[in-house]
């Protein structure tokens, strides 16, 4: 996604009774240049994708792939234990694991007759 001359990656989120998950492609990243943050229920994700020297002598005549810095900043719809982010970064695609926070799981509630 493209947004006044910046490059967003696109974020998918998934979650199950234990974590919430953010997915993103970021390919073309040194890990060193990624950025992860949470303030509040705010995750953020920044970088920059760099020009590779070789590059600068070419003359393009397609360039469509986005170089630059990004920053993304996605709510998160339930309370999250930032103690216990963890963030990996494999083949181009960041997986973020934000743990839940254990007083805002859900739990049942047995019901009993009487």
């Amino acid at each position: 996604m493209v947004t006044n001359g910046h490059w967003l990656p696109e974020v998918d989120l998934a979650e199950n009774d234990e974590e919430i998950i953010a997915r993103m492609d970021i390919p073309g990243i040194d890990q060193k240049d990624i950025k992860v943050t949470m303030s509040g229920d705010y995750l953020t994700v920044s970088g920059e994708r760099k020009e590779e020297k070789e590059e600068k002598k070419k003359h393009f005549f397609s360039l469509e792939r986005r170089l630059g810095a990004f920053e993304r900043t996605i709510p998160i719809p339930a309370p999250v234990d930032a103690d216990k982010i963890k963030a990996e970064y494999s083949k181009g695609v960041l997986e973020i694991h934000l743990p839940r926070n254990p007083e805002a799981k859900p739990h049942r509630i047995p019901v009993i007759t009487r």
